[in-house]
């Protein structure tokens, strides 16, 4: 099944715990809330304090819980909502509320699009691009996103359904943005049949995602067998700044750290995970090329 945001963040998630020992302290809400409500009922205020919470894509600061209410309550800073860069939104009831996450949900998407930003200079999506020819005109315009052209071939004459390869053209990533807007045009100097549809494959950098439901490949362009390098590249891009021996904390049983984790760990964590990352992505690299052969063609 084509993996989603929401799966992706979930990778990331699950691979970064698996290094940490953590227990993240959590419990619901027994009420619905509204994007700018800064009370809270929730199911045990016992697990709750003072500071950062998660609540779904949201962080919010908690400046007080009231313990002795019937279902705790828990008052929001004026500030508190959509704290952090997140945004405040409505939340149902029996959603789970995250105290003082380590690797909030909302820092993973921002670190799985940097990293989807990055491996554009090595990986790239492919769009397509389709315009009837007519012989008095050589120049056509390409979308603006446009890197660079993969092939271009013609809707032949017949029943045949084949489309032929045109094997001379130029491309011009900085055309006169007078006549073309988007300063990206094709000259076609190829024998091709007047009226007949042109199709252009480009290449172009990989878009990001921004809704819990957007399908990966589908939305960055990329091929869905370099999620994983997506992921192992989030996962690097957050443990650079967090030590693995400051993270041994909330809730964890005493005997659990007896074995002393030794300063810089999180960096060494950092530059296994940032290698793994580049191991995927030139392992990605070549499939690409594979998949997407450099083409040969004149220009003129």
């Amino acid at each position: 099944m084509a993996a989603t945001f929401n799966d992706m963040i979930t990778d990331v998630l699950a691979l970064l715990h698996g290094y940490v020992r953590t227990q993240e302290q959590s419990t619901h809400l027994t009420a619905t809330i509204n994007s700018s409500a800064t009370s809270l009922s929730v199911g045990d205020p016992a697990r709750v304090s003072r500071g950062i919470a998660e609540i779904e894509d949201e962080l919010v600061y908690v400046d007080s819980v009231d313990r002795s209410a019937a279902s705790g309550q828990v008052t929001v800073a004026p500030y508190g909502r959509g704290y952090l860069g997140s945004t405040a939104a409505s939340h149902s009831a029996n959603t789970q509320v995250v105290f003082s996450p380590l690797f909030p949900r909302v820092r993973v998407k921002r670190a799985i699009n940097d990293t989807i930003n990055s491996v554009g200079n090595d990986l790239f999506a492919v769009g397509t691009s389709t315009f009837t020819y007519t012989p008095s005109i050589v120049t056509y315009g390409l979308p603006a996103d446009t890197i660079d052209v993969l092939s271009v071939s013609f809707d032949t004459v017949g029943p045949s359904l084949m489309w032929a390869p045109v094997n001379r053209f130029r491309f011009d990533a900085n055309a006169n943005t007078t006549d073309f807007a988007t300063g990206k045009t094709i000259d076609i100097y190829g024998a091709v049949t007047p009226g007949r549809t042109v199709q252009v494959k480009v290449s172009k950098y990989p878009s990001e995602m921004s809704a819990n439901t957007d399908v990966f490949a589908t939305v960055t362009g990329l091929l869905e067998s370099s999620r994983d390098c997506v992921v192992y590249g989030a996962a690097a891009r957050l443990t650079a700044g967090v030590d693995s021996a400051l993270m041994n904390v909330q809730a964890i049983e005493p005997n659990a750290l007896d074995d002393t984790v030794q300063p810089g760990a999180g960096a060494n964590l950092s530059r296994t995970l940032y290698q793994l990352h580049r191991q995927r992505l030139m392992e990605e690299r070549m499939r690409y090329l594979n998949k997407y052969p450099t083409p040969v063609y004149y220009a003129r």
